[in-house]
């Protein structure tokens, strides 16, 4: 038995149920170093070993997602043999059934735009947490792409960005000669 290829990530307690198994801080940090040391060599080795996203990810924590908002819903989908359609493999939460509705229908369809608009700013993930097994997700290094392309536009209220514009709404408004306003950078 022979193989070409290695992929690494985080484990994934599963909302606690197998917390048991789960790795403590000390070990969390061993890993991460670890990994960093022979980051390279995995690099020749293999074809994509993800290495740089578990380094992400315990360095984020397995909280990750109380930091972060969740864009799954937008890039993303998870599609069960039986036609069940959810975010993504660690959430329970269904939005839809293949045999009952067709793909575009689901994706724009109401349960996947309240999916949307709950998870894209971190105050709704909370809620989430009941359908969604988020720790160290391995979604996370998108996110966090995805988070900074978005916080140059609205309505995505995200970084540092927000905050500024919140206290003082001119702020990275230019005005285009004397025509409509334009967001600047």
């Amino acid at each position: 038995m022979s193989g070409n290829n290695v992929s690494f990530a985080p484990f994934n307690s599963w909302q606690g149920k197998l917390a048991s198994k789960d790795l403590s801080l000390e070990e969390q940090l061993w890993l991460m170093q670890y990994l960093q040391q022979v980051r390279k060599r995995l690099k020749l080795l293999f074809t994509n070993p993800k290495i740089d996203q578990v380094i992400t990810s315990y360095k984020i924590g397995e909280t990750g997602w109380k930091k972060l908002s969740c864009y799954i819903g937008w890039f993303h989908t998870r599609i069960k043999i039986d036609g069940t359609v959810l975010p993504c493999h660690t959430c329970s939460l269904v939005l839809g059934n293949l045999l009952e509705s067709d793909f575009g229908e689901i994706w724009n369809g109401p349960a996947y735009r309240n999916f949307r608009r709950r998870t894209y700013t971190r105050a709704g993930l909370p809620d989430m947490r009941h359908h969604c097994d988020c720790g160290f997700c391995c979604h996370l290094i998108n996110n966090v792409q995805i988070r900074r392309c978005l916080r140059w536009f609205s309505p995505f209220p995200v970084g540092q960005r927000s905050r500024r514009l919140r206290r003082d709404p001119g702020a990275g408004v230019q005005k285009n000669s004397g025509q409509s306003d334009t967001v600047g950078g």
